[in-house]
């Protein structure tokens, strides 16, 4: 992807005419080559494509370091597309001088300006700015706002700890007021509806061994199981090991990044199909909704820790080093879990095949839900038959 974007940059560049360009001539090409790299930045996100991803990325901060002045110019262009362009990419910069003037642009008149500003001041990841605008711009200029989730607080199990997290990274904290802080306690009884296993004997870093726990799992469970994976990789590696026993078996298995179809498609009939499975990342994990027996059985390969990526480790420095990789791991786990009861007959087992799971990360469990460490062969033998009683008696 790098080769393809310094190609084709190379390519404009050569277009221009011989004679030298004019300074707006200069301008109206910078922002076409940020245009053109938006753009693929975007389908890699959509197509969640990691090493597109990565190119695009690169390519990106290469060219804001390199027009940095001119690019920050872009925030006061009468073009509001020139504007909207400039405040996504100045969040490539990683330049402080960056944070003052896209704070102002998250106040412009043009909702894509104020949008990429806002995202642009999060991307900087200095400890002042990621939420400050969002506080600003959108909160304080309501009436009132109202944010609500089930993964809205951390899961320390110390309760203004808990809060103080949820205020951080909603921008709360920033407002004239402190917030007002309110909980609902779940109507649904996820101790009495669901499992969890942690198994204890098996080599996470063994595609072998991860994969054969994977396919006695489902089908002990008879399909209508959620397999997720922090990597794209090892998903595929997967795929390929269980496909053929359960296709023989007779449990369909669809995959993210495998099968060529978009995500709402797999998820629609993983959705329709009781006892279809469906193996996916991120996006999965945090975006299916499957009321009822057609997801009975989650199995996650490792514990989600967030990669150690430039935006992360500036992030980490602001939001408390270790402690915000253990918040991100616990809300995503709490994502997972989340995915299992969605109705209140719903019923389903959490499956976690990383024995490094530390304790402090099962705060993001609902209080009662009952942890079991245990060995793979026990695991498949309780899963087997906690799912078929329920299933015998929703």
């Amino acid at each position: 992807m790098i080769r393809f974007v310094s190609a084709l940059l190379v390519a404009l560049a050569a277009a221009r005419c011989s004679s030298g360009p004019s300074s707006e001539e200069v301008t109206l090409d910078l922002f076409s080559r940020i245009a053109f790299l938006f753009e693929h930045y975007n389908g890699a996100l959509g197509n969640q494509d990691p090493l597109r991803l990565e190119g695009v990325t690169s390519e990106l901060r290469r060219v804001v370091l390199a027009h940095y002045p001119r690019v920050l110019e872009g925030l006061s262009s009468a073009d509001p597309v020139i504007r909207a362009d400039a405040a996504f990419a100045l969040g490539f910069s990683k330049e402080r001088g960056a944070a003052g003037p896209l704070a102002a642009a998250a106040s412009d008149p043009e909702s894509p300006v104020r949008s990429n500003a806002i995202a642009s001041l999060g991307m900087l990841g200095f400890e002042e700015v990621p939420t400050e605008p969002f506080a600003k711009a959108v909160v304080q200029s309501a009436h009132g706002v109202a944010i609500t989730s089930a993964t809205l607080r951390d899961g320390t199990g110390d309760q203004e700890k808990d809060w103080a997290a949820a205020e951080v990274r909603t921008g709360a904290r920033h407002l004239a007021r402190p917030a007002i802080r309110a909980h609902a306690p779940s109507p649904f009884d996820y101790a009495g509806r669901t499992r969890v296993f942690i198994v204890t004997d098996i080599d996470r870093n063994s595609v072998a061994s991860v994969s054969a726990a994977y396919r006695e799992l489902i089908l002990a469970a008879g399909g209508g199981t959620l397999g997720l994976f922090t990597a794209i990789q090892r998903l595929r590696r997967v795929y390929d090991k269980i496909a053929p026993a359960l296709d023989e078996a007779g449990v369909p298995l669809l995959a993210q990044h495998v099968d060529n179809m978009n995500l709402t498609s797999l998820i629609d009939i993983f959705r329709s199909e009781r006892d279809t499975c469906l193996l996916g990342t991120d996006a999965v994990r945090d975006g299916v909704d499957v009321p009822g027996a057609s997801l009975r059985l989650i199995v996650f390969d490792r514990v989600p820790w967030p990669r150690p990526t430039i935006l992360h480790r500036e992030r980490r420095k602001a939001f408390g080093g270790a402690a915000y990789d253990d918040m991100i791991a616990r809300l995503r786990m709490k994502q997972a879990y989340g995915r299992l009861i969605r109705r209140a007959d719903d019923f389903g087992v959490f499956v976690m095949l990383d024995r490094m799971l530390p304790s402090r990360l099962l705060g993001a469990l609902p209080p009662g839900v009952a942890v079991e460490r245990t060995g793979l062969a026990d695991t498949i033998a309780k899963t087997r038959a906690f799912l078929a009683e329920r299933m015998g008696n929703p």
